[in-house]
Order: C-alpha cells, then structure tokens, then sequence
C-alpha cells in the first residue's frame, strides 16, 4: 500500500469587518502612545502642542520611552501576524521537487504499543523513489528501496524482510514522494492547522481518507523552507517523530547505495512472492 506523505481550508471564523490588520494595529499603537488624544483643559493644551519642537527637545527622555514601548508593541504584532500559508507550501515544494539527491542525518523516536525506541542514522534520497536509511543506532541496521522492492534488515537476528514498494505499510515509504513529487493540496485534504514556533512554521497536515494509516502529520518547517521535523500519528494511537539535521542537497550517490544483497547466514522474509 502506498502512503502519500504530505489541506488548506478557510479558518473557522473570519475576523470582524471592522477589526484592524496586526501591522494597522500595532502602528495605532504607536500613535496613541507617541501623540495622546487630548483630553481637555490644561492637558489638553500640552498634548496638542506635544508634536512641537520646542516639546521634543524639552521631553527627550519620556518620548525615547515612548517610542521604545510603541516599538515592542509593533514588533510583537508583526511576529505574531499570520504566515503567507501559500508561499511556505510552495516554497518547500519547489525545494524538494527541484533536488534530485538529498542527504540528512536524522533521529527516529517512536512510542506506542507499550514500547518506545530512539534509534538514528542518516536518511539517502534518490529519484525516482531510491531510499536508504542507514541506522548508526542501532548499528548496521538498514531499511532500502530501489524503487521497486523494499529490503528491511535487522542484523542482529541476521533476518531480512523484503516486500514490493507499493504495498509497504511502513511509514518511511512515503518519504520517496519528497523528491519530484511532492503536492501539499494533491496528497492531503484541504485543511491545514498552522503555527508559528518562533522562526519556523508548524503545519499540521490531514489525510484524505480514514483508511489511511495515519491521522495527521506535522512539518516543521525553516524560514529557507527546509523540513526540520516530520511527526507522525498513527490510527492505532503511535507516534513517529523525524529529526532531521544536515541537510545536503544534489550529493551524487552510487547506484549500489539503493540495492541490497543478503550477507550469507541472513534469512530472507520474502512476503512480494506470488504478488
């Protein structure tokens, strides 16, 4: 079975017509805090006169602390301003879809079914569909495609498992889709919940179907639109979770790297026979 790895919809609720944009806003406060309203009388007198040369240069120091506020209060309303969805999708897209090789170290931690595990390694990436996972923990241990067939080899029970690419139910598979293939509106549903994590976007992602083995996927993302993080929750209640560190892109790999030959005394668990 083959895993689509990567929706936007319209947010639940449109803000008032007559609300004002974060940057609008933040400049009205930097206008209230810089030029008061007046409010009568005497006080009235001196803030329709605080815009004055001679007020400036009186009052130095209150309006530096003014405009020192006013400022913090404008920058926290662009941070917290809503990303352009659109351009950090595509821009992640035209990253991968243009690559041809990628390199990355990462770290795989999963928990569920009363076991959790941390293993890592770096992650090979060729087109069409080439990968090799190659585990530095545990040791030796390898999980390959070639394309076509998907070789999953534990050497300490020196056993092999091989099955046909397109009915692998390992979330790993979907990993191949990264490179020439990726389409966050084409394998998702059109929903996506988005967070800013300071200088990264957070992007939760939802299958198209429930038949699927997952029920969400999260990227994080880099401002140069590389994939930090990949998190995976699946329909039996496991998690996945992908570091990723390091990250090269267009390394040029030998065709060997996507092939695997069974070391002798390796048992082969063949279940693509007779598919």
């Amino acid at each position: 079975m083959s895993l689509p790895l990567f929706q936007f919809g319209s947010p639940d609720s449109a803000p008032p017509v007559d609300s004002a944009p974060p940057v609008r806003g933040a400049f009205q406060s930097v206008r209230a805090v810089l030029f008061p309203a007046p409010t009568g009388g005497a006080e009235a007198r001196v803030s329709s006169e605080i815009d004055t040369p001679a007020v400036f240069l009186a009052k130095p120091r209150a309006l530096w602390r003014g405009a020192w506020f006013a400022a913090v209060l404008f920058l926290a309303a662009v941070a917290n301003a809503a990303p352009d969805l659109d351009q950090i999708l595509k821009g992640v897209e035209n990253r991968y879809n243009t690559a041809t090789t990628i390199q990355v170290d990462f770290v795989q931690t999963y928990a569920g079914h009363a076991r959790n595990t941390t293993e890592k390694g770096t992650l090979f990436l060729q087109r069409p569909g080439r990968m090799r996972w190659q585990y530095s923990s545990p040791p030796g241990k390898m999980w390959i495609s070639d394309g076509k067939d998907v070789y999953d080899y534990f050497p300490e029970q020196k056993r092999v498992e091989k099955s046909k690419f397109k009915e692998t139910d390992d979330l790993r598979a979907p990993f191949a889709f990264l490179l020439g293939k990726l389409d966050f509106h084409e394998q998702f549903s059109n929903k996506f919940d988005v967070t800013v994590d300071g200088p990264d976007t957070k992007i939760v992602a939802f299958p198209k179907s429930d038949k699927l083995l997952y029920t969400e996927i999260s990227f994080e993302v880099a401002p140069n639109f590389t994939i930090k993080r990949v998190s995976v929750k699946g329909q039996d209640g496991s998690s996945t979770d992908y570091v990723f560190e390091n990250e090269q892109r267009n390394v040029k790999f030998s065709d060997a790297m996507f092939h695997f030959a069974p070391p002798a005394g390796v048992e082969v668990v063949d279940s693509s026979k007779g598919n």
